[in-house]
């Protein structure tokens, strides 16, 4: 069974777009997650995507269950959680950094599964063009 966030029936996004989606969104939550054995491309656009919304002022986590601790230097003392509690991202917007594949995200299906709205961007071309929208170019 396909679930909204699995079809594709997906809407491409400007940066300008994206940022007055998640600027005017009334999500509970929201969080933000990449690609199973997360490296550093992954885990600096999650943190990047963080740290921007966090200068809008808007609340983001930022949830990745395996982070090498090669890249630990980049991460500020709670700026990741390891962990995703099922149901946790009922009603949320989930935004996919890095990650082409639905099905290999970091945290599992279920948060993908749990979300009102998914955001997956991406600069891979071999990008699955998951979510209700997407924002992927090979130039970032």
């Amino acid at each position: 069974m396909m679930t909204n966030n699995q079809s594709t029936h997906f809407e491409a996004l400007t940066l300008g777009q994206l940022a007055q989606l998640i600027r005017e969104g009334q999500y509970p939550h929201l969080f933000i997650t990449g690609h199973v054995h997360a490296d550093g491309d992954c885990i600096g656009a999650c943190l990047g995507m963080h740290r921007l919304l966090k200068q809008m002022g808007i609340h983001s986590r930022v949830v990745l269950s395996d982070c090498p601790s090669t890249y630990h230097y980049l991460i500020r003392e709670g700026e990741i959680e390891t962990h995703y509690e099922a149901g946790g991202a009922i009603g949320a917007m989930v935004i996919v950094m890095d990650n082409g594949d639905p099905h290999r995200t970091n945290v599992g299906d279920r948060i993908l599964e749990d979300a009102t709205t998914v955001v997956n961007i991406d600069h891979h071309i071999s990008n699955t063009l998951y979510g209700d929208y997407v924002y992927v170019t090979e130039r970032s």
